[in-house]
Order: C-alpha cells, then structure tokens, then sequence
C-alpha cells in the first residue's frame, strides 16, 4: 500500500455539473502541489465530510475525474507535474491586488499537450 497524507486546507467542491473544484489557501495549495509525485491517497474535505485524492502512476495523457467525494488523477510522472505546477502557480497569488478569487482553469481542448480529452474540468482556487 502506498503513501497517505492529508492535505489540510483543501476543500473539494462541487461545479454544478461541469467537473469540481479544489480550493485551499497558498500553503494547503503547495502542500497538494509537493505531494502530487510522491503519494497514492490525499485526504481532503468536501462540503459533506471527508474526501479523498487518489493517484494513479500510468502511462499515457492525465485523466481527472471525479466519483463523489473521490477524484482520481490518472497519468505520468510527468504529467503529473504538469499538474502539480498549475496548483503552485495558483499557490503564488495574483501578482496585483484584485478582489477576484485567484484560480485557474484546467479543462482539455483540442491538441491539449498533456491532459486526456475524457478529463472532467477542474477548477483550482486561491481561498481564505
């Protein structure tokens, strides 16, 4: 059995349908970012209770997807990577005061260089 952390901080919200959102402040942020290489289960919260990241090392484009309160990242170390710095980019904050919360959109288009086109869009968000 591999690696369990919790990442406190993080909270998985549901987006009406259209894929989920992670939301947590810089540093529950980073701490998500830094164990996305190196752990298989993520503990988090949702708005009803626990919730749970789980990672899955294959080979291939990264697959996110959501089944209740479990989502499932799904690729390469590489990819993953390419994940992990998206979180630590939104980590950062906004480089000019704005009262919009901080986020980024991580959805597939055509030609999207590392996620799989059967990827639920997933929202990261700068909160509290």
């Amino acid at each position: 059995m591999g690696a369990h952390v919790e990442a406190a901080g993080i909270m998985l919200l549901d987006s009406g349908g259209q894929g989920f959102e992670l939301e947590g402040n810089a540093t529950s942020l980073r701490n998500l970012a830094d164990a996305l290489p190196s752990v298989d289960v993520i503990q988090i919260h949702a708005e009803h209770g626990p919730a749970s990241i789980h990672i899955v090392r294959s080979e291939g484009l990264l697959l996110m997807r959501q089944d209740g309160s479990s989502v499932t990242f799904d690729g390469t170390p590489e990819r993953l990577g390419e994940l992990a710095r998206t979180i630590r980019f939104v980590a950062a904050g906004p480089k000019l005061r704005s009262t919009i919360q901080y986020h980024a959109h991580v959805e597939w288009y055509e030609s999207h260089p590392w996620l799989d086109p059967r990827s639920e869009p997933v929202l990261i968000s700068l909160g509290g």
